[in-house]
């Protein structure tokens, strides 16, 4: 039994009351009120006192359907994750689209691929402007750096933690932005 499930254990003894884990949920039931953690912490995340039955089974049912909805989403999500990463294929040309008050876009061809692992090599790209500090961009096919390797993991290839997972690109041009 983890450290939190023990507090919400001790909690439930304490009240004379029932616990119910549902998922990442724990619920727990004494008289006519209903606590419920929805993540780790020391207090419950929602505790209320009902005035009957059926207004407790809806307000459990609230949170299980939540819960059962980010399950779902979180699945398709890996799972589109899961097929982007089947289409990583020696000679794809991959970008990544990152910045705060601006739209950058770099372009990667892969050299290389293994199971769990790509080879990545940085290519140049033309830029024509478009509007004002903004325009479109796509790569050519001149290099613009070394051979770099990086880790195909559960949400794609990255290229630095703090930015997204690399895209496939589809040979359109994409949107870039930029300040001064």
């Amino acid at each position: 039994m983890t450290k939190h499930e023990q507090r919400v254990h001790t909690f439930a003894v304490a009240k004379g009351g029932v616990v119910e884990k549902y998922f990442t949920l724990h619920i727990v039931r004494h008289d006519m009120c209903v606590a419920v953690w929805t993540h780790q912490t020391k207090r419950p995340s929602y505790y209320y006192k009902f005035k009957t039955e059926q207004e407790i089974q809806d307000f459990i049912a609230r949170h299980k359907e939540s819960v059962d909805s980010q399950r779902k989403q979180s699945d398709q999500w890996r799972e589109k994750i899961k097929q982007e990463n089947d289409t990583i294929y020696e000679g794809a040309i991959m970008y990544d689209s990152w910045g705060w008050e601006q739209t950058n876009i770099d372009f990667y061809k892969v050299v290389r691929r293994s199971e769990s692992t790509v080879w990545l090599q940085k290519l140049k790209a033309i830029t024509q402007e478009t509007g004002f500090m903004s325009g479109n961009t796509r790569p050519t096919d001149e290099v613009d750096g070394p051979v770099f390797t990086r880790r195909i993991g559960r949400y794609g290839v990255r290229i630095e933690n703090h930015r997204g997972s690399l895209s496939l690109y589809d040979g359109q041009p994409k949107s870039c932005s930029w300040y001064a």
